[in-house]
């Protein structure tokens, strides 16, 4: 019996292999065809991947909220403790590029590995971020989800014997076809896997046109599952004010560039430490988990996971100014624990967390200065989570785009342009050609042209 399953099996790779050198001979003189056909095999990979990687979270937190009933209130310590120990044995053992944010491991892959990616890492992304997020770790799901999607369309030109041109693209092509589907953003994914993944590849029409094609089926398959929502409902009574508007924006991109600058340099000081610690490398997420589970007892549970609930809170001005400011500071510590020490995440959910409570505070705080001249305080909340990822990530046209679709509100695009454009002027005087990424890459060594 055994034998039989083993011919068996035998013969489907002998049959796969042959059907694919079948396809690929057919297919390699006609760039065009094929590429289109893999495009739309990323992009329902990513649909499906980001749908999957949801409701590992969700099962993920089921799970981890069944320590309450045995532990009693330190649970809020043990469930981020937990979570951070299998995530340190699993990252350990099977995969260490799958800790921290992802995105600059994605981008190695780009610049120095000709865009190979171990195919086992799309699986281990979605087991160990899922367990972080899950059990209260700050983090995100974009970065996780963007490298799904790379390390499937990595897999699938490795498989196909692509060049490394065609690879490297269909790498971009999952990364923004995951995150369109993440945040119902297809401009936002599009500007993103142009701005930040594809830095040293021609853009074309061609590319420009895969790449699409990725993003509107994956977009297409996550709203199919789960709807066509805003990723945040807000109603702002922004009404622009001419010439007091250009100045106060102009402003605000100024403080929120150099707090960004801050956040990342703090970001890797955090991580710097982690890795000076004299102790095995798995019990560190672990140490990172305690740390955010006592912040999260003696503060609020609030800086735990992704924060979408406490951004739409910020964004409704639910939130008063004192407690605002203390949510900013907090998560940046937490989300520099959780990623620092070694948990599996990404950085933008975060980053739109810190930047709109940090803008609320600031939009609060010119609201008391000049209440005749400002409508609505929580615009440079809203404003915020565009221009902080703006300058950390020096994405600025992905940023002003991406906000607009996440809420509609397309009446902020003039104050999104100008305090975006001056966030990543600021990064760009400041940190040179260094940005939250980037930095990852450079601190192993690497040098960067970009």
């Amino acid at each position: 019996m055994i034998k039989l399953v083993v011919s068996l099996i035998t013969k489907i790779k002998k049959v796969l292999k042959e059907l694919k050198e079948s396809i690929n001979y057919k297919l390699q003189g006609h760039r065009i065809i094929l590429m289109f056909i893999l495009s739309v095999i990323i992009g329902i990979i990513s649909g499906y991947g980001s749908i999957l990687f949801r409701l590992m979270i969700y099962l993920n937190q089921l799970l981890f909220n069944l320590i309450p009933f045995y532990f009693g209130s330190v649970y809020i310590i043990l469930m981020p403790a937990i979570g951070g120990l299998i995530v340190g044995i699993l990252t350990n053992k099977f995969g260490k590029e799958t800790k921290g944010h992802s995105v600059p491991e994605i981008m190695e892959a780009m610049l120095y590995r000709d865009g190979v990616i171990k195919k086992r890492v799309a699986l281990l992304k979605l087991i160990v971020s899922s367990v972080t997020i899950g059990s209260g770790g700050s983090a995100g799901i974009t970065g996780p989800i963007a490298q799904i999607g790379a390390s499937s369309g990595s897999a699938i030109g490795q498989i196909m014997n692509l060049d490394k041109k065609d690879l490297k693209l269909l790498i971009a092509c999952g990364v923004s076809a995951g995150i369109a589907a993440t945040f119902n953003a297809p401009f936002g994914g599009l500007l993103f896997g142009i701005e930040v993944i594809l830095r040293r590849l021609e853009l074309d029409i061609k590319v420009s046109l895969n790449l699409t094609i990725s993003i509107i089926i994956a977009t297409l398959i996550s709203i199919g599952y789960l709807g066509n929502h805003l990723a945040f409902v807000v109603q702002s009574n922004y009404i622009m004010n001419i010439p007091f508007d250009f100045f106060i924006y102009l402003i605000f991109g100024v403080i929120i560039g150099l707090f960004g600058v801050g956040f990342v340099k703090f970001f890797y000081g955090i991580e710097k430490i982690f890795n000076k610690i004299k102790i095995p490398n798995f019990i560190k997420p672990l140490i990172g988990g305690i740390g955010v589970g006592l912040i999260a007892l003696f503060f609020s549970p609030q800086i735990m996971g992704v924060g979408y609930g406490t951004i739409e809170q910020t964004l409704k001005g639910m939130i008063p100014l004192f407690v605002l400011l203390m949510l900013c500071l907090f998560k940046i510590i937490v989300t520099s624990i959780t990623l620092g020490s070694g948990g599996s995440g990404g950085i933008f959910a975060p980053s739109l967390f810190i930047g709109s409570t940090f803008g609320g505070t600031l939009g609060i705080l010119f609201y008391y200065l000049f209440p005749t001249q400002i409508s609505d305080p929580m615009v440079f909340a809203l404003v915020g989570m565009g221009a902080f990822f703006a300058g950390i990530a020096r994405a600025p046209l992905t940023c002003i785009l991406m906000t607009i679709e996440m809420t509609s509100d397309y009446f902020l695009i003039i104050p999104l342009m100008l305090s975006c454009t001056i966030s990543y002027l600021i990064n760009q005087i400041i940190m040179k050609k260094k940005s939250i990424y980037t930095i990852k890459i450079l601190n192993k060594g690497y040098k960067l042209d970009i």
